[in-house]
């Protein structure tokens, strides 16, 4: 046999020896815990179901419900009255990890003496974010002029 020969037969072997033994490894590992093992949603068909078919978060089913959002998706404000201003877009427009009143879009609506609409969300391109915006104004939910 030809040298080139070997050692690609030998490499073969090898790689193949490898695989054969790291099934059996990794079974070992992620039994006791040592490699990370996704927790798969026992019902997919309802995590599925749960998420927003165009934009994937938030989901329409917790607007309203008592948390951050209200019935329409954007953030809770102190400003009543009709909207003069909508604001789209991530992290930074949603004001993560600033109370409510204190986001900057809260402080707009201050400024301007009239609510301002936060439809931000977290982890959001901006395709998410336009696409959201022409949702809202289609289904009549972004009342800003």
């Amino acid at each position: 046999m030809k040298p080139g020969r070997a050692r690609i037969l030998a490499l073969a072997l090898g790689l193949l020896s490898a695989e054969l033994l790291a099934w059996p490894a990794t079974r070992f590992l992620a039994a006791r815990g040592v490699l990370y093992r996704p927790a798969v949603p026992p019902r997919y068909d309802l995590y599925l179901a749960a998420r927003d078919p165009l934009l994937g978060w938030p989901s329409p089913q917790t607007f309203g419900k008592g948390g951050e959002r209200d019935a329409r998706g954007a953030r809770l404000s102190r400003l009543a009255g009709p909207a003069a201003i909508s604001v789209y877009g991530d992290s930074f427009a949603w004001g993560s990890d600033v109370p409510a009143g204190s986001c900057w879009v809260e402080k707009l609506g201050e400024l301007i003496g009239a609510r301002a609409l936060n439809f931000g969300v977290g982890g959001y391109g901006t395709d998410q974010a336009v696409l959201r915006h022409e949702r809202n104004v289609k289904g009549g939910l972004d009342d800003a002029p």
